[in-house]
């Protein structure tokens, strides 16, 4: 049907278009009346029927009405004989002509007009359509139109009622297809934004609303149907604007401008930020000039979208190619809607204009971008997953080799504390207890006292053997609370008499992870040695603070101190960099206080677990 319409409007353009009448016949459905129609302009706009009747007219020409842009009133006039019992409607396929009155006579020889255009309320039009559609008179004369069609191209056809009842529903489905297509798109990438956090999905529901908008509101008109009282014109001329700040909203958003491309993102940020200053001012001004300045803005915002694809694709990127590569088809497409609008060709293809056929193949492509950009990051995000795991297991094997190295040095350590308490007390206690027994010998006499002191020190010797074998014992030192286990240490230093040990336990004691107590011990033994050999304290003072989120470990002396960034920096103290490490390892931290003179303080933060 619709080459056939292309086939009769191409006949009619051939014909001489100079006041022809035009016969209706049965067997007609609808018929292109654009070529049989002539004009002329009323540039005042105060022109009357009366006075245009006698006027000089002009043939269209056309086989689709197009003035270009203009603000004028157009007057066409038409005759068709109606030989058949057919209702005839009148159909403007352009939604956007904002007055359109008919006039014809009626039998008595007086003139009537019907009124149709956006500017009338939708419920009190004559033919309730997006178009503007107005029954066809049985006048015997020609009847004229008087209409303002500002931009757009304006095909224009003589249809029957029945056909045009078909014909409107089916357009309605088809739109209503591409609209729910279109809308599925925006529903389901809230969804995703809401499931995943990732603002492009919300930019690309935004943007791809506010396209859905442009198509109902500016170039097809469907709107009308949802909200009978819509200000057309103000929709048609703000929508635009909005859908051009959507798309430089998602270009920022999308190819992250800020981080990777500040020059870019200060450019789209300032031009959105000019688009909504002018959307503040849009409704003070006349209609055609905003249409004007709509089209130059969106050939500008067109610029910067495509130089955003282009860097972002040089810069390694190739979703950034795409993007220019796409928006350049809808572009293509744009262009040859502004053609159709000023020369009425080539005509539209599909149920919808050139525009909104752009917008639903934009809307996909970028739908495209969008799930290619996640996956992308998808793919980021399993070898991050993969780095990351790689660097826990390195660490692990590192805390593995730590704990068995701080065994060890505990074995060391504790082997030669072995050695110089069984020489210097154990040994001791047992000569002495050998002596006594010589004595008690050579003797023989039983000597009570002396049996009670030997007794006594072969006691001290089995306790401190008893220590000795604790301390050995690094399962001892996983199995039991690290206080009880600190405060064996200090009780065993302090009877050495080298220094004063003091223990202090804050809170109630927690469960502490084997590997954690293991560790912490050992800077504890660290601590103590190095406020022993290294700063000659006289007093050192532990704290184990339960009360916090994290568990604290404090170790304060009374030494000589030290310069500590010195002594890091000129890379001495080996037990310090332990410390620091072996926090780190436990995934605490380490915090150490000292200055010359002013003896330190070691603090260690770390979990429970």
């Amino acid at each position: 049907m619709k080459y056939l319409l292309i086939l009769i409007s191409w006949i009619h353009w051939c014909l001489p278009a100079g006041g022809q009448t035009v016969q209706w016949s049965r067997g007609d459905e609808a018929l292109s009346v654009a070529p049989a129609m002539q004009f002329m302009e009323d540039s005042t706009g105060k022109l009357r029927i009366e006075d245009v009747i006698t006027s000089v007219w002009h043939p269209t020409g056309q086989a689709v009405l197009h003035f270009g842009f203009t603000d004028k009133v157009i007057w066409l006039r038409l005759d068709v004989r109606n030989n058949t019992t057919d209702s005839l409607l009148l159909s403007f396929e352009q939604a956007f002509i904002s007055e359109l009155t008919l006039y014809y006579t009626d039998a008595g020889g007086h003139w009537q007009s019907i009124r149709s255009g956006y500017e009338v309320p939708f419920t009190s039009k004559p033919v309730l359509d997006h178009n503007q559609v107005i029954p066809y008179p049985r006048s015997n004369g020609p009847v004229y139109i008087r209409m303002r069609p500002l931009i757009h191209a304006t095909p224009v056809q003589l249809i029957t009622l029945k056909y045009w009842e078909l014909q409107a529903a089916r357009k309605k489905m088809d739109y209503g297809i591409y609209a729910g297509i279109l809308l599925l798109a925006v529903i389901v990438n809230l969804f995703l934004y809401a499931a995943l956090k990732k603002n492009y999905f919300l930019y690309y529901s935004i943007l791809i609303f506010f396209y859905l908008m442009t198509s109902a509101t500016v170039m097809e008109g469907y709107a009308i149907y949802f909200f009978p009282r819509i200000q057309m014109m103000f929709w048609y001329s703000i929508v635009p604007v909005l859908d051009m700040i959507a798309l430089l909203l998602f270009c920022i958003s999308f190819f992250e401008l800020r981080n990777r491309h500040p020059d870019l993102y200060r450019v789209a940020l300032y031009s959105a930020g000019c688009f909504v200053i002018y959307l503040v001012g849009l409704s003070f001004l006349p209609p055609l000039p905003v249409l004007l300045v709509n089209q130059v803005f969106a050939l500008y915002v067109f610029v910067i979208a495509s130089m955003v694809g282009l860097k972002e694709g040089r810069s390694g990127n190739r979703l950034g190619y795409y993007f220019s590569g796409f928006y350049a088809l809808w572009f293509i497409l744009i262009l040859v809607e502004a053609v159709y609008i000023q020369t009425g060709v080539p005509q539209h293809i599909f149920p919808v204009s050139y525009v909104s056929t752009a917008i639903f193949l934009e809307g996909f492509l970028l739908a495209i971008l969008v799930a290619k950009r996640f996956q992308r990051e998808k793919r980021e995000d399993n070898l991050r997953q993969f780095e990351m795991k790689n660097q826990i297991e390195k660490m692990e094997q590192n805390f593995r080799q730590e704990i068995l190295t701080t065994r060890l040095e505990i074995q060391e350590e504790t082997f030669t504390a072995i050695s110089q308490e069984i020489h210097d007390n154990v040994g001791q206690f047992l000569s002495l207890a050998r002596i006594q027994v010589n004595i008690m010998d050579q003797q023989e006499a039983k000597n009570g006292p002396m049996i009670i002191e030997l007794r006594d020190n072969l006691g001290r010797a089995m306790t401190d053997l008893r220590n000795i074998a604790k301390s050995l014992n690094s399962y001892y030192i996983q199995n039991n609370n690290l206080g009880e286990t600190i405060a064996n240490q200090v009780q065993h230093i302090n009877r050495t008499g080298f220094t004063r040990l003091e223990l202090s336990i804050k809170g109630t004691e927690r469960e502490i992870d084997n590997q954690r107590k293991l560790v912490l011990y050992r800077i504890v033994q660290e601590g103590i040695q190095n406020a022993i050999k290294h700063a000659k304290a006289s007093a050192v003072h532990i704290r184990l603070d339960y009360t916090g989120t994290l568990f604290l470990v404090e170790i304060e002396d009374n030494g000589e101190g030290f310069d500590k960034e010195a002594t890091l920096q000129q890379n001495r103290g080996l037990g310090l960099h332990n410390m620091f490490s072996r926090a780190t390892l436990i995934g605490g931290e380490a915090h150490i206080v000292s200055h010359p003179g002013k003896g330190t303080i070691i603090q260690i933060k770390t979990p429970f677990q």
